[in-house]
């Protein structure tokens, strides 16, 4: 079965309750057009459905949180190296050791 969507964008202004009606009106009219053709409407039909999004962007401010917690863990793995280098270093005794 061929799947077609088309997009509607409202002027700026425009007010949206009358718009949806308009749009119902036509969806209806459109229905009933499938209904009537020889065969019935074979699977064909048009349904109004409202704004669709990509979760990508639904879901994007549970999204913003993560490169805080990524750079955190970063930051505290280097804190920790540095903390578990550096007492090696000055145990081993060397000329060149900062300690």
């Amino acid at each position: 079965m061929l799947t077609s969507a088309i997009q509607v964008r409202l002027t700026a202004g425009a007010p949206q309750a009358a718009a949806v009606a308009s749009l119902n009106r036509i969806v209806d009219t459109a229905n009933r057009a499938f209904a009537s053709t020889a065969g019935g409407s074979a699977g064909n039909s048009v349904v109004l459905k409202g704004m669709q999004r990509p979760a990508e962007i639904v879901n994007y401010k549970t999204i913003a949180l993560m490169p805080t917690l990524l750079v955190s863990g970063l930051a505290l793995g280097a804190i920790a190296a540095r903390a578990l280098t550096l007492p090696a270093r000055c145990a081993s005794g060397g000329e060149s050791s900062p300690c």
